[in-house]
């Protein structure tokens, strides 16, 4: 073991890749809740936290690349408009999900939020499964905020996605504190260990993933 501690001491870089749906089905007594998740979220995000902003709908839009200014970020967050003809959320997880790079000079983590109404118009592009496995390889977190209308059941395919990725579900419906929703969806209880592994216990490793 070379180092340990939490993944917000500032010798550990996160970056966050938000995904926000702004396809036309996204309910509409939501959308300044989902605006305002959104806020929260930059607001309180770690001081050594990047973010990257991109909305989807039936095609992908960077609004704002990795970055920890809040200002930047919130002035990016202005621009979201629900006009969105279809929602491909599989595709929006798949083709986001960042190659990680073990050449990388500082400790990162990677994470992917993806704040949606469930609703995937998927006719083609990327499958369910397809995404499944690529999350299976990759062990790349994937925190849902399910938005919904009126309270209900846990949504079974977002539900699947946090299962297969590792990460987190929760819900954005009426009501919802989101301070606390925020502070959830938070990593300063997060826990690392880095370690040095002999070579020849690594090229073990890599050959059983495969």
């Amino acid at each position: 073991i070379t180092s340990s501690g939490l993944l917000s001491d500032e010798s550990v870089l996160i970056k966050t890749t938000v995904l926000v749906d702004v396809s036309t089905s996204m309910p509409g007594s939501m959308r300044d809740e989902v605006i305002t998740a959104l806020r929260s979220l930059i607001e309180h995000k770690s001081k050594n936290e990047e973010f990257k902003l991109i909305v989807f709908g039936d095609e992908m839009n960077t609004l704002h690349d990795f970055s920890s200014d809040r200002y930047d970020l919130a002035n990016a967050a202005e621009k979201i408009k629900f006009d969105g003809e279809q929602s491909k959320i599989y595709d929006a997880i798949y083709n986001t999900i960042l190659r990680i790079s073990l050449s990388d000079k500082k400790l990162t983590f990677y994470r992917t939020i993806v704040i949606t109404d469930g609703v995937d118009d998927t006719v083609s592009g990327i499958t369910k499964e397809e995404l499944f496995i690529k999350l299976q390889n990759e062990r790349y977190p994937v925190d849902v905020i399910a938005v919904s209308g009126n309270e209900g059941e846990e949504n079974k395919e977002l539900s699947a996605i946090v299962r297969m990725s590792g990460g987190r579900y929760y819900s954005l419906i009426p009501g919802t504190d989101t301070a606390s929703l925020v502070q959830g969806l938070g990593v300063s209880g997060f826990f690392y260990i880095e370690v040095k592994v002999p070579e020849a216990l690594l090229e073990q490793i890599i050959s059983a993933d495969r």
